[in-house]
């Protein structure tokens, strides 16, 4: 019973990190980014936890800086919107040292997260965690001066240049938990690239969904054990295109092969998808323009679309049969 109460108070105390994420953990770098695929990987638990030993004043696996002097350390949790805000919020409540919090502190359930109008998490000795969202934009964060922020999931530009603003008076330190897909990371590469972000990447494997010092992977919620049995078929369901970045936390989508495995290339097969003539009828011309993110990106595509409509008893459907005309990329 004694046991069983210390981990409730002091879970963090009990956790059994993986590979990537013991890296991660013991990277002095002022700022670093954690990639690794969607919900497998552990990415977001291990920043948390990052987050919470600074706040603490006390981390395992570093030698932190001096406490700021005259005022609490503040820390950020930035999120894309309240909605994934609450989920993040939940595996912090299990992180916590539940004897460590100040009683202003009160964690409502999944759907309402922490207290009050601005999520905050307040320790005894006033060390705060506050959660930020960039849905509204950089606005959003434009003020505050920060210790530490934790990125969840990727940011736009503008977002980035706001939050490395929060932290410059204080020489603070930011931590990214990503899976770098559904925003542009460009930027966030080429501060890679430059050496200002050190870049923790790591492939999903049996070794690394395995704590260190265990002979058992972590497992879904069902109970079924990440073997490498198991990645081998999640990697044969996933696109091959967005295999790379979901699953191993690469950088960006790649054009390997076709997207749809059904695909038929070859005209001279019946169920063709390519065709060397024209639609015959009516058809809809259409210029699809993508200006892309910089110089050298845009691509443009004339498409004919061509609408059959079919009747079946007192139902109409719609339907429409696209044809890619030409192509221009930069």
């Amino acid at each position: 019973r004694a046991l069983r109460r210390s981990r409730e108070l002091h879970p963090l105390d009990y956790m059994r990190w993986t590979p990537p994420q013991s890296a991660f953990l013991r990277d002095p770098s002022q700022w670093a980014v954690l990639c690794l695929g969607q919900q497998l990987g552990g990415k977001t638990t291990a920043g948390l936890a990052d987050t919470v030993w600074r706040c603490l004043g006390a981390h395992p696996y570093q030698t932190l800086p001096p406490r700021p002097k005259g005022r609490p350390f503040q820390a950020w949790v930035v999120c894309y919107s309240h909605q994934q805000s609450l989920q993040v919020q939940a595996k912090l409540w299990a992180l916590l040292p539940k004897d460590g919090l100040h009683p202003d502190t009160l964690y409502q359930g999944l759907s309402r997260g922490f207290r009050g109008k601005y999520p905050a998490v307040v320790f005894a000795d006033g060390a705060t965690i506050l959660f930020k969202t960039t849905k509204q934009g950089p606005e959003a964060l434009a003020s505050g001066t920060v210790d530490h922020i934790q990125v969840d999931e990727p940011t736009a530009r503008n977002c980035w240049q706001e939050i490395k603003g929060r932290v410059r008076r204080t020489a603070g330190t930011i931590r990214g938990t990503l899976t770098p897909i559904n925003a542009p990371t460009d930027y966030l590469r080429e501060e890679v690239e430059q050496g200002y972000v050190k870049h923790h990447r790591y492939d999903l494997t049996q070794e690394n969904a395995t704590p260190i010092g265990s002979d058992r992977p972590l497992t879904l919620e069902d109970g079924t054990p990440i073997t490498d049995e198991w990645i081998q078929v999640e990697r044969a369901r996933t696109p091959e295109a967005v295999r790379g970045v979901v699953l191993d936390g690469h950088w960006e989508t790649r054009g390997v092969a076709r997207y749809f495995a059904p695909f038929v290339a070859d005209p001279r097969i019946d169920g063709t998808h390519v065709s060397a003539a024209v639609p015959d009828g009516d058809v809809e011309l259409r210029l699809g323009i993508d200006h892309g993110d910089r110089p050298g990106k845009q691509i443009v595509l004339l498409i004919a679309v061509q609408y059959e409509t079919t009747t079946e008893g007192v139902y109409a459907d719609r339907q429409a049969r696209v044809f890619v005309v030409d192509e221009y990329t930069d």
